[in-house]
C-alpha cells in the first residue's frame, strides 16, 4: 500500500491520516520513535523481546499491553512481531474483536 504524506489542510485531511482506529506495520514511515524524549531506555519492543528469549517452556513470558484507543499498542506489537521474525521467531498475530450482531468478544488472526 502506498502512502502519501502531502501537508494536511484542514482537520479531516489530518485525521485521514493520523486515523487512530489504524494500527501502523513495522515499517510504515509515519511512525515516530519517542523514546529518546520519554527518556525510555528499555523501549517496549526491545525490552519484551529479550524478555520472551530469556524464556523458554513451559515458563513463557507473559505480558498484557493497555492503554487507551489509538495510543499505538497495535503499532508497537506490530513493530515487535517484525523484531521477533527477524530473530526466527514464528509469530502468531490474533486480535480481540466483536460481532457486530451479537457483540460477544473473539479472537481472529491477521496476515500480515
Amino acid at each position: 500500500m502506498q502512502i502519501t504524506l502531502d501537508p494536511a489542510k484542514n482537520i479531516d485531511d489530518a485525521y485521514k491520516a493520523c486515523d487512530p482506529e489504524e494500527a501502523l506495520l513495522a515499517e510504515d514511515r509515519r511512525y515516530v520513535d519517542l523514546s529518546d524524549v520519554r527518556d525510555d531506555d528499555n523501549h517496549l519492543t526491545r525490552m519484551i523481546a529479550r524478555r520472551i528469549k530469556r524464556h523458554s517452556a513451559p515458563n513463557f513470558h507473559k505480558k498484557l499491553v493497555t492503554g487507551h484507543r489509538g495510543c499505538g499498542k497495535s503499532t508497537e506489537l506490530h513493530r515487535l512481531r517484525a523484531k521477533l521474525e527477524d530473530q526466527n521467531y514464528f509469530v502468531i498475530y490474533l486480535t480481540s474483536v466483536r460481532d457486530k450482531k451479537s457483540r460477544q468478544p473473539f479472537l481472529k488472526s491477521e496476515k500480515i
